[in-house]
């Protein structure tokens, strides 16, 4: 991340200097030989990362200094309207290509997020939770701090698909998503895994205080389903002193755990420690 801001800043930067060096070049040709696709760079490279407003600025940067390189080499007075002229469809050219950079830079973050977000309810989906949970599993193997992993399942949720319809399934499914959503800290990760089952992420967290979090968050989906539909939260929880080698081994181990919770009764919670 740190790396990728950097990048980005290091194009900003040097996009100056990049304009300065084929001005000075540009003056050293015949003035009929145009290099604007030589600044069409450093402006292309800036619309995509700092957007149109850094583009356009670029742009011009760029047009003053191409028509500053063109009069240096000719009689200002007999060009200058020409390439005022010249410059104005410079301009309308490298607007327009910063619009459409712009535009695609942003379909593509789009698309980005999309194929990380669960469609229906908005949380992460399966995909986000591991590479997440792996960039949390080697923080939390750095630092030596704990890290907790509960796996929520949805007692009753196929009586509500078969006796209520799969928009109201549906439905269900968003408001508790929203609801986990609300209640984990901007530290945590909620996500849905799939199908009604969901999983909430807990770095930091030691097991007491990993253990009163969950409990608030089932509490908190029991309170949004209450009178309105007829299910109740499975909930398997393991706090990791050391994590583990791998996010699926964290991953089936809660899930093995809320099965437990489903057998013997359902509608609990079911956490322990791992050294």
């Amino acid at each position: 991340m740190k790396a990728g801001i950097l990048l980005r800043y290091v194009i900003l930067a040097g996009s100056f200097p990049v304009i300065a060096l084929i001005c000075w070049a540009d003056a050293q040709f015949d003035p009929q030989v145009s290099l604007s696709l030589l600044y069409l760079i450093p402006v292309a490279l800036v619309a995509w990362f700092f957007g149109r407003i850094a583009g356009i600025g670029i742009g011009f940067t760029a047009i003053v200094s191409e028509a500053y390189a063109t009069l240096s080499v000719v009689n200002p007075q007999a060009y200058m309207s020409i390439e005022l002229w010249n410059s104005f469809g410079r301009m309308a050219f490298y607007a327009l290509i910063v619009i459409l950079l712009n535009y695609i830079a942003t379909l593509l973050e789009k698309e980005r997020l999309s194929a990380r977000k669960d469609y229906l309810t908005g949380l992460n989906n399966s995909r986000s939770f591991y590479e997440l949970a792996e960039i949390e599993i080697d923080r939390s193997r750095r630092s030596k701090l704990p890290i907790t992993i509960a796996y929520f399942d949805v007692d009753g949720f196929k009586q509500v698909n078969d006796r209520m319809g799969h928009p109201e399934g549906d439905r269900l499914l968003k408001a508790i998503a929203s609801a986990l959503g609300a209640c984990v800290r901007r530290i945590d990760m909620a996500a849905r895994l799939g199908g009604d089952e969901f999983a909430v992420l807990l770095p930091l967290d030691d097991f007491p205080a990993a253990q009163a979090a969950i409990a608030r968050i089932r509490e908190r989906l029991l309170d949004t389903v209450r009178g309105t539909w007829p299910v109740t939260f499975s909930v398997g929880a393991i706090t990791y002193a050391a994590p583990p080698s791998t996010v699926s081994e964290m991953v089936t181990a809660a899930d093995e755990l809320m099965y437990g919770v489903k057998k013997s009764g359902k509608n609990d919670i079911r956490h322990i420690t791992k050294d």
